[in-house]
């Protein structure tokens, strides 16, 4: 206890945490982000949304929550985020454009996010399928929807690999001008968003 007259040593008020909140369209996006919640703890707050579904169900909800964040200029920063495939969406181009009117960035992949994991460990450059591309994920990754922490560990270091070749992939597709990037199968901009969380990545 302080004496009297003189005051306690004060307990400086925390850091603002900046914050960023997924939508994901399913449990393998859901699994892959909750591990770099896991691994950024302290330094940046990961929230993805319990609420799956659609491009066009995502981007509403996505889009709503950007507008709160935007009216409420007080706190700390909040980056809103989508994640979704282009599989067999009906909805992926309108809802893609929806959120980029919004100022809400999208992870999107073609034909499916397994084309994330599977860059770290193959250069693959050809069209696909999502149910082949699924199988040989995991095959050569080790995980299918479910992806174990041990799986997620093991990718790390080959993030940079990955991320050149979904760069690179991506630089193939769009040398045609009449691709969009919901017509570039196989590519992925999911890059960019770990590349925001990575630089709050100190290990």
């Amino acid at each position: 206890m302080p004496k009297p007259g003189k005051r306690g040593r004060r307990v400086p008020d925390a850091e603002p945490v900046t914050t960023f909140v997924l939508f994901v369209e399913g449990d393998t996006e859901k699994e892959y982000f909750t591990h770099w919640a896991r691994r950024l703890r302290g330094r940046v707050i990961i929230n993805v949304d319990p609420d799956h579904g659609d491009p066009k169900h995502l981007v509403k909800l996505a889009v709503a929550e950007a507008k709160a964040g935007r009216a409420n200029k007080s706190g700390p920063p909040t980056f809103v985020w989508c994640v979704y495939d282009v599989d067999e969406h009906v909805h992926v181009v309108p809802a893609t454009d929806k959120a980029w009117a919004n100022q809400v960035p999208v992870a999107l992949s073609d034909p499916c996010f397994e084309i994330w994991l599977y860059l770290h460990r193959v250069d693959h450059t050809a069209p696909i399928h999502r149910h082949d591309l699924q199988r040989n994920t995991q095959t050569v990754v080790g995980c299918d929807k479910h992806i174990p922490e041990a799986i997620f560990d093991a990718l790390l270091p080959l993030h940079e690999t990955a991320t050149h070749r979904a760069i690179a992939s991506y630089k193939r597709n769009f040398e045609n001008d009449s691709l969009k990037p919901h017509d570039s199968n196989p590519s992925t901009n999911v890059w960019e968003l770990t590349a925001a969380l990575r630089a709050f990545d100190s290990e």
